[in-house]
């Protein structure tokens, strides 16, 4: 039996494992934040939250600060539970699946992809909207999008070539399956 290529040898690969091995602190420790139950919060990370808010004025985690998460920001709050309940078990999966090279993730990596893209995009818009109102200085724009934009970028690229990697598995199966039919046929 074939040894599977390295992780290092597989470049897109390679990115997407640590792109999940860096996002899981960032989700558990900054973004779910914003959804943990203030008493179960320990003060380390309430205060990290605290610093991120006030440095970045990140219009979405200022707004569910102040409550807006109930009404205003529901949609964003949906997301967050989407990463709590979706996106950390992909992670977890994603970086298994990859560093065994195994095709199997390939579904759930597509979903992922789809999923985040579509998700982050409108995050993206309404920090630029924002922007635009004067909400935010430059200097905190450039940091919200520098931030923002991997989280769609990746995701979408991810999304992608997993739909590729999804169509060529799926093409050769085609073509095995009409190789045994015409091998049945000639017997």
């Amino acid at each position: 039996m074939a040894q599977s290529p390295s992780l290092t040898s597989r470049p897109l690969d390679f990115i997407y494992t640590v792109f999940f091995a860096f996002h899981i602190p960032i989700t558990l420790l900054l973004d779910l934040n914003a959804i943990y139950p203030p008493e179960f919060a320990p003060a380390v990370l309430t205060n990290v939250h605290k610093w991120y808010m006030e440095f970045s004025q990140d219009p979405l985690m200022v707004g569910m600060a102040s409550g807006k998460g109930a009404n205003e920001l529901i949609w964003f709050r949906s997301f967050l539970w989407m990463e709590l309940l979706f996106q950390i078990p992909t992670f977890v999966l994603g970086i298994r699946g990859l560093s065994k090279n195994s095709p199997k993730i390939y579904p759930l990596l597509c979903l992922y992809g789809a999923s985040t893209a579509t998700t982050t995009l409108p995050c993206l818009l309404h920090v630029t909207k924002a922007f635009y109102d004067g909400a935010l200085t430059d200097m905190q724009f450039g940091i919200l999008i520098s931030g923002y934009i991997p989280f769609l970028l990746i995701p979408l690229v991810m999304a992608i070539d997993m739909a590729l990697r999804l169509h060529k598995l799926a093409s050769m199966a085609i073509v095995a399956q009409g190789n045994g039919t015409q091998k049945a046929k000639k017997a």
